[in-house]
């Protein structure tokens, strides 16, 4: 997938979201980070969410306490 695409997923999935989603959530529902392993979904994520950031998107980590910690 191309990462334009990932990107995307990535924002339509986080602007949608009427609460917090977490790296589990978005690896499972975002296409483009369901591929390989947790790492590199990880990995790929921190790296689509820096770009977003630079790109003007506020995109933080909110911690919820019990399943309700995500971005």
């Amino acid at each position: 997938m191309a990462a334009v695409d990932r990107l995307l997923n990535l924002t339509a999935a986080l602007l949608d979201s009427a609460r917090p989603l977490s790296l589990e959530e978005i690896r499972t529902k975002v296409p483009g980070y369901d591929q390989g392993n947790e790492e590199s979904s990880r990995r790929m994520f921190e790296r689509d969410k820096r770009d977003l950031i630079e790109m003007g998107l506020d995109i933080t980590f909110v911690d919820g306490g019990e399943g309700a910690s995500g971005y």
